[in-house]
């Protein structure tokens, strides 16, 4: 996960790994989530779990993952 994190500017490195450590969702979940809710993890954590991510097919045919 430390790669994934390297791509975030250092404000929001932090927020995206408190984020994947109470959810278990990947960087790039995390940063759509922080991102829809201005980087304020616990209303991104809240939304996660309100609206969680559509995975079906996502490691299918063509599917990335």
């Amino acid at each position: 996960m430390d790669a994934d994190e390297s791509q975030f500017p250092p404000e929001h490195a932090e927020a995206v790994a408190n984020f994947c450590s109470i959810t278990g969702a990947p960087a790039h979940v995390a940063e759509h989530y922080l991102s829809a809710c201005s980087f304020d993890v616990n209303r991104a954590i809240e939304f996660f779990f309100e609206h969680p991510p559509d995975t079906r097919g996502a490691a299918g045919p063509g599917g990335v993952g």
